[in-house]
């Protein structure tokens, strides 16, 4: 894995959206430690019914992704990716239908488009994939 370039990705970015993802993006020169991370989850109203294997393991998660998007220069946001990490996690039958729909319907959605706005246009399709298969 060599990491002394940086990605092509950025470049596809528009200048917008690439202002966006630094004001998103903690420095690195200020690391986020793992009790941040706990202290930040345990502030949520989502994580206070969690029990702390699960707890644990989520925070698990979310060091490891946040490593190895920071190993591959990629610019995120902590917050995004606690929130993205919990929502794979809790539903990843409906995350995984939500990135299938996106990738084969792209051109249909802005760049920005909020994940709600993805899934109240298929949501239908999950209930009845559901009902078809059981």
């Amino acid at each position: 894995l060599d990491v002394s370039t940086k990605p092509t990705i950025g470049k596809k970015l528009s200048k917008n959206k690439r202002r966006r993802q630094r004001r998103d993006t903690l420095p690195n020169t200020k690391p986020v430690t793992t009790s941040e991370l706990t202290h930040q989850l345990l502030q949520s109203d989502y994580f206070l019914d969690v029990n702390p294997r699960i707890l644990q393991r989520l925070i698990n998660i979310i060091a490891m992704s946040g490593r190895l998007l920071r190993a591959n220069q990629i610019l995120f946001s902590w917050t995004r990716l606690g929130c993205w990490s919990y929502l794979v996690e809790q539903w990843p039958y409906r995350i995984s239908w939500i990135v299938v729909h996106y990738e084969d319907y792209e051109q249909d959605y802005a760049e920005d488009a909020p994940l709600k706005t993805l899934y109240n246009k298929f949501v239908l399709n999950i209930c009845l994939a559901q009902c078809f298969y059981q």
